[in-house]
Order: structure tokens, then sequence, then C-alpha cells
């Protein structure tokens, strides 16, 4: 089965405002199968991606300093060379 599409959502209002809600999608061939994702199931799944987000976001940060620092560094060189 192949992951054909993930829905995760923070719900705004109602009795589970607060809670995570979602949905999820496989495919094969032969048909798909559709679940619903509870707060708890969404739980999990973050939690195995926690690490993998913190590295990433990390990385993020590192870049959009870089980024920012050479955006920077262009517009002082700019206004020196006037």
């Amino acid at each position: 089965m192949i992951l054909e599409k993930l829905e995760i959502e923070r719900n705004r209002w109602g009795p589970n405002e607060g809670r995570l809600a979602g949905s999820i999608k496989f495919k094969n061939p032969t048909g798909e199968v559709s679940l619903i994702l509870t707060d708890k199931h969404i739980q999990q799944i973050l939690e195995v991606c926690a690490d993998s987000i913190v590295i990433i976001s990390k990385e993020v940060a590192t870049d959009l300093t870089a980024q920012t620092i050479e955006q920077a560094n262009f517009k002082q060189l700019s206004k020196s060379d006037k």
C-alpha cells in the first residue's frame, strides 16, 4: 500500500478544541483504505517524527540565519559603493 494522503489539523472549536484530528489514505492497485486519526494516533505519529523535526528545524534556522546575514552584508556593500 502506498500513502496517498495525510491530513492533520488542530480542532479550533467544539468539545475537542485544541486536540489534533486528521485522516490518512492508502492506495494500491485493488483499492484504497481511509482511516480517521484521533489525537492519540497523531501524537504517536509525531513522537516517531520528533527527532527529525528538531534536526530539520535547526537546519532551516541555520539556513535562514545565513541568508539574512548575506542579505544584510549585500545591503551594506551596496550602500558603501555609492
